[in-house]
């Protein structure tokens, strides 16, 4: 094989080399449960809101007056199963809102009481993942939404009843303002 030959070859094999080795694997991709769903806290009758409607990255989440608008509906998306929490299998989804089209996110992937929650591009990582956990014992379609990346739960910092509380995660307890209603099952 002549010197020509084998520059050519090896620069086509440097190159396919380079492109697999630089080509990220397909994103994962999470399955819409096709389900719009409100969350209601059971302790202020307020709902799951992102503020001002925000379409930003960031933007907080609280609790507001239901409203029935987009910034309180969210889709959940399906994103595999995990530990379990209490008595329950782990299913686990992520809370697409349906104004933003974000989704429901520990901001900086914290895992203190009292990390803030926001709306992120959603990137299915762990601080968006969150398991319904179902009080099946009921029949009020009351949930509390667990995340097992911070081992915590959706709550309503100190049992406010204000409109615009901050949502945030804390160590599950059973308190009423972790509980909520949702019109899912």
């Amino acid at each position: 094989m002549n010197s020509s030959k084998v520059f050519a070859l090896t620069a086509v094999l440097t190159l396919c080399l380079t492109t697999l080795a630089v080509t990220p694997p397909p994103s994962f991709a999470a399955s819409s449960t096709n389900q719009i769903t409100f969350f209601k806290a059971q302790h202020s009758g307020k709902c799951l809101d992102v503020n001002n409607s925000s379409p930003d990255n960031g933007a907080k989440v609280q609790q507001w007056d239901c409203n029935n608008t987009n910034a309180q509906n969210w889709e959940l998306f399906y994103v595999g199963s995990g530990p379990r929490f209490r008595d329950q299998a782990g299913n686990y989804y992520a809370l697409r809102n349906v104004n933003s089209k974000k989704c429901l996110d520990i901001y900086g992937a914290a895992t203190h009481n009292g990390a803030r929650i926001t709306q992120w591009e959603c990137h299915w990582g762990g601080n968006q993942q969150w398991l319904l956990y179902d009080h099946f014992w009921t029949s009020s379609h009351k949930v509390t939404l667990y995340n097992a990346y911070s081992n915590k739960c959706l709550d309503v910092l100190a049992y406010a009843t204000n409109r615009g509380a901050e949502v945030v995660i804390y160590d599950c307890n059973g308190g009423t303002n972790q509980n909520w209603y949702w019109n899912g099952r």
